[in-house]
């Protein structure tokens, strides 16, 4: 809880820059498709020189017409953010035991194209 009643917090506020980096490319005509996102950010209200890092991958590899399956990979750091940590190495993660780390998510899509 952020209040001492116990009450969440609805919503914060935040005055700073973001920069956006995009790429797109098709390799081995066009079977194999790449794109990346990155986004950063500071936050000037507070600790300016911690940036917020979101950084997305998707690979894709056509199979049939229509058909690709993708991985898509996420990168994520925020300063502001703790994580549970396993610092003692035992396996256990104490939700006590948090510190600041990169999140990492991963999935694995079979897409189907259809226009109509």
């Amino acid at each position: 809880p952020n209040n001492p009643d116990g009450a969440y917090k609805k919503s914060k506020s935040f005055l700073g820059a973001g920069i956006n980096a995009n790429y797109n490319n098709k390799f081995l005509k066009e079977k194999l498709i790449y794109a990346t996102t990155l986004k950063l950010f500071s936050n000037y209200k507070k600790e300016p020189q911690n940036i917020d890092v979101d950084w997305q991958h998707d690979l894709g590899v056509a199979l049939f017409k229509n058909v690709t399956i993708n991985v898509l990979v996420s990168l994520y750091y925020d300063h502001d953010i703790l994580v549970q940590v396993d610092r003692n190495k035992d396996n256990i993660y104490d939700p006590t035991e948090r510190g600041r780390r990169l999140s990492t998510t991963e999935a694995l899509l079979v897409k189907y194209h259809f226009l109509f």
